[in-house]
């Protein structure tokens, strides 16, 4: 079975916390086993929240979400660090080991730019 961990980048500020959560529960109604874990200054961390999914039973696969634009220095170097994944592409978590599967960055993305139109134009209609 799959688990699913989000990576947000963080902040010193809590409303991350209150989006990462959102996004969650959003997903956790697709998927069975969500968890999301900060790269910095939030809790829970990367490590924390991947450890929380490989230590569920029948959990053998996590799919890592990058919830980022696109994929800078954190995303080719800091996320695979910390994660700790070995050249298979495995992590061992109380001798199990579990697949890690990384996602692409989110891109340039219509949907995207759909809630950037919709953002824009509810301003804009409301300057005349």
């Amino acid at each position: 079975m799959i688990g699913i961990l989000l990576i947000f980048h963080g902040s010193k500020v809590s409303s991350w916390n209150e989006v990462a959560d959102g996004y969650k529960k959003l997903l956790e109604r697709f998927f069975k086993n969500v968890e999301y874990g900060f790269l910095e200054y939030s809790k829970p961390t990367i490590k924390d929240a991947i450890n929380t999914l490989a230590k569920k039973e029948d959990i053998d696969t996590i799919i890592v979400v990058p919830v980022f634009i696109s994929e800078g220095t954190h995303y080719k170097r800091d996320i695979p660090k910390i994660i700790g994944m070995d050249n298979e592409g495995y992590i061992s978590v109380d001798n199990k080991r579990v697949k890690i599967i990384l996602t692409d960055a989110l891109g340039v993305d219509e949907r995207i730019a759909l809630i950037i139109k919709e953002k824009v134009e509810k301003i804009a209609n409301n300057l005349h």
